[in-house]
């Protein structure tokens, strides 16, 4: 189910989420990313981790920013074989992008073909981040790659602890 971009943008918008997540939601938006409010945000979830947009696009929201959110179920079946288009057209005319996605087997793929839209951006960007990226902003429990179309991926219990 392709569901219309206001209504993801609203069921994300008005999802109640743990109060626990704001903290690190701000800190994503507002020190890993640096999103400022004319950017555009390109926001990819799914089922298992909606809390996560949740706290993200209130933040977002917050800040005055354009967001187009994504549930990955809304648009194909689990495992995701490739990224779908409509995700990959948005990362292209985005400033930063958030992934919020609880991984699964063999979605490598698709998460390639994010990742090589990503670095591409970032090659082509203007606007530089701190020094070593890859980054992670072990505060929040994000790990972020750089400006560009940005994206964000929730640290698993293991990386949190190395």
């Amino acid at each position: 189910m392709n569901l219309p971009v206001t209504q993801t943008n609203h069921q994300l918008s008005t999802l109640t989420f743990d109060p626990e997540l704001t903290p690190g939601a701000r800190n994503a938006v507002n020190v890993c990313l640096r999103i400022q409010p004319n950017e555009k945000v390109t926001i990819i979830t799914d089922d298992a981790t909606k809390e996560i947009a949740a706290s993200i696009v209130r933040e977002l929201e917050q800040l005055g920013s354009t967001y187009r959110a994504w549930v990955l179920e809304d648009l194909a079946p689990r495992p995701l074989r490739d990224l779908p288009q409509e995700i990959a057209d948005n990362l292209e005319t985005s400033e930063a992008s958030i992934f919020a996605v609880q991984a699964q087997a063999n979605e490598l793929r698709s998460r390639m073909q994010m990742t090589d839209i990503v670095n591409r951006r970032h090659s082509e960007s203007s606007r530089d981040g701190p020094a070593g990226f890859p980054y992670s902003c072990e505060n929040c429990g994000w790990h972020g790659f750089d400006r560009g179309a940005e994206s964000l991926v929730p640290l698993d219990q293991d990386e949190r602890n190395h």
